[in-house]
C-alpha cells in the first residue's frame, strides 16, 4: 500500500519529533519544496540536512535489502478518531488526540499526527507513487490558509492487510532533518482516486524531498 505506507511511516517518527521540538529555538529561515531555500539548500536551515549521514528519504529496493534478522514484531493498534485538519503551509496535516500506538522492536510509538506527501518520498524499486495516502474524508474536505477543520478518520480501516515492510535508520524529512529515526516502510499496495489526488495537488503540486543516499545503512526487509 504505497499511500498508506507513507502514513506508517510518519507514525515511528514521532520519538524524534518530541526531541527536536524541545531543542533550542534560533532564528528561523524559511524554506520550501519549489522556491527560495528548496531542499538542495536546506543546510542553510539545519546543517544535517547537508552534513547528515542518515538522511531520508531513500530508495528502496526489494531485491537489495537484506532479510530482517531476528525479526522485529510489528503491531499496530489504532482507532477511530476525530483529527483536527491544518494547512501548516508545507503539507496538510491531522492532529490526533491519544489512542493510537504501534508498538515495534519491543517500543511504543505514539499517533500524533499525519501529512501528505506528492509525489511518494521513498522510492520502490524505482517507482514514486502519485498519491499522498489514502485517507478520503480528509482529502475530500482539505482547509485553506490557516484554516482548521475538524475530521473524522477511520484508522482500523486503512491498516494494511499484510505487515511486510523495508526497516532502516533515517532522518527527517523536512528540516531539521534530524536523525536517529526509524523508518518503517510498507509494502502493501492501495489506490487512490484521481479527484482525491488532485484536489492536494491543486495546493502543493510537489513537495517531496529528493531521496537521499544511503551513505553505507542497511535496508532491512521483513517477512
Amino acid at each position: 500500500m504505497r499511500n498508506a505506507r507513507m502514513c506508517l511511516s510518519t507514525v515511528l517518527l514521532l520519538g524524534v519529533l518530541a526531541r527536536a521540538e524541545d531543542a533550542p529555538k534560533t532564528e528561523e529561515k524559511h524554506w520550501s519544496y519549489l522556491h527560495g531555500i528548496t531542499p538542495t539548500k536546506w543546510g542553510e536551515v539545519s546543517p544535517t540536512c547537508a552534513t547528515g549521514g542518515h538522511q531520508s528519504p531513500v530508495a528502496l529496493s526489494t531485491k537489495q535489502a537484506k532479510p530482517q534478522a531476528p525479526a522485529q514484531p510489528l503491531e499496530l493498534s489504532w482507532t477511530k478518531a476525530t483529527g483536527e485538519l491544518v494547512d501548516t503551509g508545507h503539507s496538510d496535516q491531522v492532529n490526533l488526540p491519544p489512542g493510537s500506538f504501534i508498538t515495534y522492536g519491543g517500543k511504543r510509538y505514539e499517533l500524533q499526527q499525519f501529512h501528505f506527501h506528492s509525489p511518494s518520498e521513498h522510492t520502490i524499486d524505482g517507482k514514486q507513487g502519485t498519491s499522498p495516502s489514502p485517507f478520503a474524508p480528509v482529502l475530500t474536505a482539505l482547509p485553506a490558509a490557516g484554516e482548521k477543520k475538524s475530521v473524522e478518520v477511520d484508522l482500523p480501516a486503512l491498516l494494511p492487510k499484510s505487515t511486510r515492510h523495508f526497516a532502516y535508520p533515517g532522518s527527517l524529512t523536512t528540516p531539521p532533518c534530524s536523525e536517529d529515526v526509524q523508518w518503517i516502510v510498507m509494502l502493501d499496495e492501495d489506490a487512490v482516486s484521481k479527484p482525491e489526488i488532485a484536489g492536494f495537488q491543486a495546493k502543493y503540486a510537489k513537495n517531496a524531498r529528493p531521496v537521499q543516499p544511503l551513505k553505507g545503512r542497511t535496508v532491512a526487509i521483513a517477512p
